[in-house]
């Protein structure tokens, strides 16, 4: 994970303009967290308040720094850039985390296809 916890997210005009007028490019959840972006809130705040895993929330957040509709302000002002929090240079880079949603699934999905090829043949020693 990139984002610390108590790093600061905020709406910027443009995102208060995408929450007044309906986005078809926004995913549900990107708007429910526009709304509820009103106010600067911290990433362990946003964290507890969707279900979501937090990868898949800093993916979403990530997303939406890139369509210039949040801002994100680094946890101190240690951070280059002037406190602006850019995680491992990703928004500089334009890429998103290398996280990819769903990859436990396939690691046990070829665990057990493995595993089940492996019964078969033994059942034939």
């Amino acid at each position: 994970m990139y984002v610390e916890p108590d790093t600061v997210w905020g709406r910027t005009v443009a995102g208060d303009q995408a929450v007044a007028t309906p986005d078809a490019r926004l995913s549900p959840i990107q708007r429910r967290l526009l709304a509820d972006l009103a106010e600067p809130r911290t990433f362990a705040h946003l964290a507890t308040h969707y279900r979501s895993e937090a990868p898949k929330l800093e993916y979403e957040l990530l997303d939406l720094v890139q369509a210039d509709l949040v801002t994100v302000d680094a946890p101190s002002a240690d951070v280059p850039g002037g406190g602006a929090y850019d995680p491992g240079g990703v928004l500089a880079a334009g890429t998103a985390p290398s996280w990819k949603p769903g990859l436990g699934a396939y690691v046990i999905a070829t665990s057990l296809g493995f595993g089940a090829a492996m019964l078969i043949l033994l059942s034939r020693l």
